[in-house]
């Protein structure tokens, strides 16, 4: 029998005793309450009814019978019940003390006098319905899934210590600390070629070209080979060095600098198409480009010519792009004249005089010098009408000026394409001058509107 069926047995015998008991104790109190009542009816119905005066006998032994059941009953469950819970005692020795305790506290309620102990609940069977039991059951851990058995260096485990996997432990498993640290295969290849013992505080001593001696940092000191020390080189020495087979400056002087034309690739071609010191001119300067001049050798190259300047600022002169001789100012001609070319005379400034043929300024005749044609325009309205009066605005006007109107044959703005001042009504002009600006008077053989463009002159 296992140990889950073992307790539920229990459990249910328990409460299947209590039951017999309690069923006992009333079946008792009944018997008794029926004897009596048995009694006065057995002597009512004696006479008449044999069988029911058998059945109250049989009643009567069968309380009699019941009372000792009850009393044997009782021995046999004390004994029964003693030697089951010897048993449990032995099966729960794998299980926890508490759950012990738990049983026997039950099974204790379970009998007469055994006041305080838990209910386990109505037996139907069904572990569930034993309330107390199923709580304290639930309340134990649940087992983890099954693992693969084996004996493993590193386990792994949950919240409740519960043991859920188990694999060999690797050097990443391990925590570095002091003197628990582990090296590499590649720094234990290192370990396994390092000979010779050195625990740090042997005394080391360097011989030959470095010496020293230390049992830790070393001050060395490099063997002197070189007795010429100092710098070398200068802008017309250079230094000349001996090394000895380790790389090491043993010897050190300056040379000078001694080095033919020839030993310079293209040096002698090179200078030889330099201009000879002999083509120098008076300024000390070569035919070509100098600080001040342009320098030319003239065809045969017996002379040199200059084109010189006094500029104070820049300037920059273009030559046109053509073949030419240049003019000096001895070849440029005067004045013209009737029978030879040349430049214009100075006119004098102003804006009346004229040219004449003999190379000379003058007004022309009739005096006034030119005239100037100036464009106005005049608005007649929206309302026809056969004439009006304008005020025109010129400075150039003064009381004595004379005035000449005319049609003008543009058209007035506002107008369109239409309107062609050619095609006016008959308009005469009357200007009467003032001082800065004139009266135009208009007079028209029809009726006019708008505006209207004029010219005029002012003598």
């Amino acid at each position: 029998m296992k140990d889950n069926d073992v307790i539920l047995s229990l459990a249910v015998l328990s409460k299947l005793i209590k039951s017999l008991r309690d069923s006992f104790s009333n079946s008792l109190f009944e018997q008794k309450k029926q004897n009596s009542e048995f009694d006065k009816g057995i002597k009512n119905i004696e006479s008449s009814n044999t069988e029911i005066v058998s059945r109250i006998n049989d009643i009567e032994l069968k309380t009699s019978e019941l009372e000792y059941a009850d009393e044997f009953l009782d021995k046999k469950i004390d004994a029964k019940f003693s030697e089951f819970e010897t048993n449990v005692d032995d099966t729960l020795t794998k299980h926890s003390k508490k759950m012990k305790d738990l049983l026997k506290g039950g099974y204790h309620g379970g009998g007469s006098g055994g006041g305080g102990a838990a209910t386990w609940g109505t037996i139907t069977g069904t572990l569930s319905n034993q309330t107390d039991l199923q709580s304290a059951l639930n309340a134990k851990l649940t087992k983890n899934a099954p693992i693969t058995g084996g004996t493993s260096t590193k386990i792994t485990y949950d919240a409740n210590g519960l043991v859920t996997g188990g694999a060999n432990a690797t050097t990443a498993d391990i925590a570095p600390s002091t003197n628990r640290n582990y090296v590499t295969d590649a720094q234990q290849t290192v370990i396994g070629n390092t000979s010779g013992i050195n625990t740090g505080d042997q005394t080391i001593t360097l011989s030959g070209d470095v010496t020293g001696t230390g049992t830790g940092p070393i001050t060395a000191t490099l063997a002197t080979v070189n007795s010429g020390v100092g710098t070398f080189g200068s802008s017309t020495q250079v230094p000349q060095v001996t090394f000895d087979g380790k790389g090491r400056a043993t010897a050190a002087s300056n040379v000078s600098i001694q080095i033919t034309e020839s030993q310079v690739t293209n040096l002698t071609s090179d200078l030889a198409a330099k201009e000879s010191t002999f083509n120098k001119d008076a300024s000390n300067g070569y035919a070509g480009l100098t600080l001040f001049k342009i320098n030319m050798k003239n065809v045969l190259g017996t002379f040199t010519s200059f084109f010189t300047n006094s500029n104070t600022a820049a300037r920059t002169y273009t030559l046109p792009d053509k073949d030419g001789t240049v003019a000096m100012t001895s070849d440029i001609p005067g004045v013209f004249t009737s029978v030879a070319n040349g430049l214009a005379p100075l006119s004098g400034g102003g804006t009346t005089n004229f040219l004449r043929a003999d190379g000379t300024w003058a007004v022309p005749a009739g005096g006034g010098g030119g005239l100037t044609v100036t464009q106005a325009q005049i608005d007649f309205g929206t309302k026809p009408r056969t004439g009006d009066t304008f005020t025109i605005t010129d400075a150039s006007v003064s009381p004595t000026s004379k005035i000449i109107v005319t049609p003008s044959g543009t058209i007035p703005s506002g107008r369109g394409t239409i309107g062609d001042d050619y095609e006016w009504d008959g308009i005469t002009f009357a200007a009467r001058s003032g001082t800065g600006s004139f009266t135009l008077i208009a007079k028209a053989t029809g009726k006019v509107v708008g505006k209207r463009n004029i010219y005029y002159t002012v003598n």
